[in-house]
């Protein structure tokens, strides 16, 4: 093997290690927004649901009653229960449902809401 030959082949591997650890970070990276993902996933079939019961029944369940009525009670990555308020504060003339993420604080900055794509008026 030339020493040019032993070059290159170092290269290469150093190249590849480099991949591999680009790679490794962006699954890390990956791996700490997947929850949001996977609970704004959530919302969505929690909202088909809720507009399912609408359908059935004409009206959104009441806070009180709140999201019991769809059989199991949803949860969201973090195993906490979605927050379901009717009518809500930031859709009044609609509902709120999102999940208090991580840090288990209504209101928050890293609340999931998922999209709104689908939220209208029922009035």
């Amino acid at each position: 093997m030339t020493r040019g030959s032993r070059l290159e082949t170092a290269r290469k591997a150093f190249m590849s290690i480099l991949i591999v650890f680009a790679a490794f970070q962006q699954a890390c990276r990956d791996e700490d927004y997947a929850p949001s993902k996977w609970t704004s996933a959530d919302i969505r079939k929690v909202r088909s649901q809720l507009a399912k019961y609408y359908a059935s029944n004409g009206r959104f369940p009441t806070e009180a009653e709140g999201l019991r009525v769809l059989g199991e009670v949803p949860r969201d990555s973090w195993k906490h229960e979605f927050i379901y308020r009717f009518p809500g504060k930031r859709h009044p003339e609609a509902y709120d449902l999102f999940s208090v993420g991580p840090d288990r604080q209504k209101d928050t900055a890293d609340d999931v809401w998922g999209s709104s794509k689908g939220v209208r008026s029922y009035y």
